[in-house]
């Protein structure tokens, strides 16, 4: 098995409040290989 992580050099804004639900809405976009298994946690959007 194989895990590749990486360590982003940009700053993180602090003071973000969210909502008791929004952490359990995790925003993956599957992978085309295996995408049950294999995905990418991609940030989540601003709303406007």
């Amino acid at each position: 098995m194989k895990i590749r992580a990486g360590l982003g050099q940009g700053q993180c804004p602090s003071g973000i409040k969210i909502t008791d639900a929004e952490p359990a809405l995790p925003n993956l976009k599957p992978d085309n290989f295996h995408g049950q298994w294999n995905y990418t946690v991609l940030l989540a959007q601003k709303k406007a």
